[in-house]
Formats: structure tokens, sequence, C-alpha cells
């Protein structure tokens, strides 16, 4: 198992390695590619938990699979939402996620 998400409250595991038909999921599932994965977590929450949902890992022991329906609810409901799985996804494949703008300590102002 790899990271583990924490969205609205609740902790969702993310594999360890993309599913090696990630770009036949994420088509079938949203419509778009891996390459398109940046519109698409801007989308909506039911595109963005259809998106999300290649890259969880397997249920383990007696735990029910998330619904997603209740993912989109989750989503919608969290504005860290869309950063964390933009990271989860940036993880998986090999990169370094963005660094959010921060402040400028001195001024305190925006320094992007």
């Amino acid at each position: 198992m790899g990271r583990v998400l924490i969205i609205a409250g609740a902790s969702l595991a993310i594999a360890a390695e993309l599913p090696t038909d990630i770009d036949v999921q994420l088509v079938t599932a949203t419509g778009c590619g891996i390459d398109e994965l940046e519109p698409l977590l801007s989308a909506g929450p039911d595109r963005v938990a259809a998106a999300l949902m290649p890259i969880l890992a397997e249920p383990e022991g007696d735990a029910e699979p998330v619904d997603r329906f209740e993912l989109a609810r989750l989503i919608a409901s969290d504005p860290e939402a869309i950063g964390a799985i933009r990271d989860a996804y940036a993880e998986l494949l090999g990169a370094v996620p963005p660094v959010p703008p921060t402040t400028d300590p001195e001024t305190e102002e925006d320094a992007s």
C-alpha cells in the first residue's frame, strides 16, 4: 500500500503504483487520459472522483470499497482534496508535486 489521503476526514489508501492501464481506465471513466489530468482535476467532484478511483488501493480485510458518489461528496466538501489528489498522482508518476505559492516572511506578501 502507498500513501493515505485524508479527504473530508475519510482515510483513503492510495495504491503503491499506477495501474499499467491507467490511461485506459481514465479515458473509460472520464473521457480524459493521463495527459489531461490537470484539466480533469478542475472538472468537478464527480469527474475528480472518477479519476481518483483507479489509484485507490484495494480494500483490506472486510472493508467495503469506497462508493464513487460518496467519494464525490467528500471531494466537494474538502477544499484541500484536489491538491491532495494532484500530489498523489504526481508521486505515482514520479514527479515532484508543485509547490504552492507562499508568502515572503519579510513582507508577508505573496512571493509568487
